[in-house]
């Protein structure tokens, strides 16, 4: 498939990265930054992406960069942020620290036909709240929750008009969720990672 013009692919790396010690979405992850990864699945979907961050070393990837409009309120923040600046009706909103996003789940959530606010992948572990599809409309109803100060994106996706699409156990879409947050768990990957 080609790329989707009227999605926007929203990559989320405005995070503190207080456990990786430093910015996660620019450490170095089999020769490339950790974000380079997920900006390479999402290019599958859309040339059209921004980059939600709070420090310029993100200049360097070639796509606009926007700083939070609201600091300081976690991924909520960063895709209101993001839906602010984005010109289209439908986006993926992706974290920047998800590597091994599947660019086949990416299609699927791009081509599903739903009419919902939000289309999310949903394991056993709950919802999906950094890979999904959310339509333009989202902005006015999580800025309201940023204002209650309900920053919980889980709990705002279980409160929005959401479709989910079941991932199981044995999947092989499982490894999309994996983020990388420590240094000893990007050692790690690293060193096993084809």
């Amino acid at each position: 498939m080609s790329s989707v013009k009227d999605i926007t692919g929203i990559i989320l790396a405005g995070g503190k990265s207080s456990r990786m010690g430093r910015d996660k979405g620019i450490v170095d992850l089999k020769g490339r930054a950790m974000i380079e990864h997920v900006i390479e699945s999402a290019k599958a979907v859309t040339h059209n992406i921004i980059i939600i961050a709070n420090n310029d070393n993100y200049n360097q990837f070639g796509f606009p960069v926007y700083s939070d409009l609201i600091p300081e309120r976690g991924p909520i923040g960063g895709i209101v942020t993001g839906l602010h600046y984005s010109q289209t009706d439908r986006n993926l909103i992706l974290s920047c620290d998800i590597p091994f996003v599947s660019v086949e789940l990416l299609r699927k959530l791009a081509e599903t036909k739903s009419e919902a606010s939000i289309i999310a992948p949903e394991t056993e572990e709950g919802t999906e709240p950094l890979c999904a599809i959310y339509r333009q409309s989202n902005a006015t109803y999580l800025r309201e929750r940023i204002n209650q100060n309900r920053l919980s994106m889980r709990d705002a996706l279980k409160a929005a008009d959401c479709y989910t699409i079941k991932i199981s156990v044995d999947d092989s879409h499982r490894a999309s969720f994996i983020n990388i947050n420590t240094p000893q768990e990007l050692k790690q990957f690293n060193s096993i990672t084809a």
